[in-house]
């Protein structure tokens, strides 16, 4: 159907106008925070009339061949909702032309990632832990009854939120790659496992493989071997210190230093008490190649023998900071 004041685009026919109202005007983005973007898609927070907040993901492609992946994806999320699997709610889905779509969701709030609710929440509490992990384990139980698969299934598709006393409820977002079928694939379910290492027990491991231990160890050598397989371009990565693995700041005397990002891969920050830091003064080839050891443990799911902060290039020597005992 047809919203006039959006512009000229063609929307779901159950789509309200009102939620696409008044940041949609003209059949564009008009009044919306900016949260993500690439060269074909940008992601704004965008408030409605009535005060509710969503996330827009507005799409552009320049192929010949076309996939709407907006469409996949607000339809996967209405057949998870009839599973009875939760997912963000898709409430809008619009396409102009050949090559633009906009996908509406409602905004979750107070919801983390899985990978880092697990890394700085759940892992060192002991309650949150097993609640965690038992609610992965419901989620990829009712995938398999439900014959969900799950090509992308990892934990930077999840959202966590918790409900009190340590409960907590995992939501499904970006879908797009999830389908239904005859059966769930037991080895995509399994690789979620690798989002969590080196702080899952072998036990916890286990259940999260379905408790099966061929399977285990298949999702751990695939994981390594495709980090063995992709190392140049993510030692590139790496080295760039403009990716998700680290980024340049300049502290307030001028000073440059590359902060590395959490294990989560969230935007390191630069720590307020630089001169309590421990650090290492080392020729510039051996500090790269201690830097460099640190991330690809945390590719493989390996725990890194130091747990660097950051690193600053001294002359022909480099410093690499961290704290000791990692408090």
């Amino acid at each position: 159907m047809k919203i006039p004041s959006c512009g000229n685009w063609i929307w779901q026919k159950d789509t309200d106008p009102a939620v696409l109202l008044p940041w949609f005007s003209g059949g564009t983005v008009r009044d919306g925070l900016e949260v993500k973007r690439n060269a074909c898609r940008t992601v704004y927070l965008v408030t409605a009339g009535d005060g509710t907040k969503y996330y827009a993901k507005l799409e552009r492609t320049a192929c010949v061949w076309f996939r709407n992946k907006a469409k996949i994806e607000f339809e996967a999320g209405r057949m998870l909702q009839k599973a009875g699997i939760p997912c963000v709610e898709f409430v809008a889905c619009g396409r102009r032309g050949l090559h633009e779509t906009v996908l509406v969701s409602r905004a979750i709030e107070n919801a983390v990632d899985a990978r880092e609710y697990f890394f700085s929440i759940a892992a060192h509490d002991p309650v949150r832990r097993q609640n965690f992990l038992n609610t992965l384990t419901l989620l990829q139980q009712k995938m398999r009854v439900n014959g969900i698969r799950h090509r992308d299934f990892h934990a930077g598709n999840i959202l966590v939120r918790e409900e009190g006393s340590g409960d907590c409820t995992l939501l499904f977002v970006d879908p797009v790659a999830v389908s239904h079928s005859n059966r769930a694939d037991d080895f995509e379910l399994a690789r979620i496992l690798n989002d969590f290492s080196p702080l899952l027990t072998d036990t916890e491991a286990l259940v999260l493989a379905g408790n099966d231990p061929d399977l285990l160890a298949l999702v751990v050598a695939d994981r390594k071997e495709k980090c063995c397989r992709e190392w140049e371009k993510r030692k590139a990565q790496i080295l760039s210190g403009k990716s998700k693995f680290s980024c340049m700041v300049t502290s307030a005397d001028g000073r440059a230093f590359e902060v590395a990002s959490t294990p989560w891969y969230k935007p390191g920050k630069m720590p307020d008490d630089l001169e309590n830091l421990s650090f290492e003064t080392l020729p510039a080839d051996v500090a790269e190649a201690r830097w460099l050891a640190m991330f690809r443990a945390r590719l493989e799911g390996s725990k890194a023998d130091q747990d660097y902060l950051l690193r600053e290039k001294c002359g022909v020597q480099t410093r690499l900071y961290y704290r000791k005992n990692g408090m």
